[in-house]
């Protein structure tokens, strides 16, 4: 997640903060405007307390090709996805 420095992927969305909810080794945090769906990100408390976010601010997710599971019978097109797994 990167609040200052844009991330050009194709996996990869932007949305503001609606909330964030500290789950003990790890931070959930809730964007909206990210697509029409809600988008959590779930985030090591390590690595979101090195640059800690607040609610309202913008910010662009993103993550490795590799780490992406389509649904099985989802053929929708319009989600941010690798390239070759939809």
């Amino acid at each position: 997640m990167a609040k200052q420095k844009p991330v050009d992927s194709p996996n990869a969305v932007s949305g503001k903060v609606r909330a964030t909810e500290y789950q003990g080794t790890w931070v959930k945090i809730t964007l909206e405007g990210a697509s029409d769906e809600e988008c959590v990100v779930n985030m090591p408390d390590t690595e979101f307390f090195v640059d800690p976010i607040n609610t309202g601010d913008m910010v662009r997710v993103h993550w490795k090709a590799a780490d992406v599971h389509p649904l099985v019978g989802s053929n929708r097109s319009d989600r941010p996805h690798a390239s070759g797994q939809n």
